[in-house]
């Protein structure tokens, strides 16, 4: 048996709501009839809930979302995009890191070489 899209949206819906333990009333348009409220949605505001953490894969399901992380760039929404992006800023912290070690031993070694030349000494001719 398939779904259709607003069993799919319906169902995504409830499953948000116990996914984040939100024990307010979600309602859609007052106008429309209760038991297509949430159909067809292409924004959700859930900004002043206090949500953090994971983001439910059930949102997968609202086809229609137009704009998901706004506000949020730092938000991972697949599991893969976020080990990207970490594995990414691993490497250049490596990075950073190698680089100024090698920068701080580069300017020892040059500050300890300066301070242990010997001064040359002009030769003399001490024959007469």
């Amino acid at each position: 048996m398939y779904l259709t899209n607003e069993e799919v949206e319906v169902e995504a819906m409830i499953e948000l709501k116990e996914f984040y333990k939100l024990t307010k009333n979600w309602q859609g348009d007052p106008c429309a009839p209760k038991d297509r409220s949430c159909l067809g949605r292409s924004g959700m505001n859930l900004a002043s809930d206090g949500l953090y953490g994971e983001i439910s894969t059930s949102l997968e399901n609202f086809k229609q979302l137009k704009s998901f992380v706004e506000g949020n760039p730092h938000l991972c929404y697949k599991l893969e995009e976020c080990e990207r992006n970490s594995s990414k800023k691993t490497v250049i912290a490596i990075f950073a890191v190698v680089f100024s070690v090698i920068v701080v031993l580069l300017i020892v070694f040059l500050v300890w070489k300066v301070k242990n030349r010997t001064p040359t000494r002009e030769c003399t001719n001490l024959v007469p």
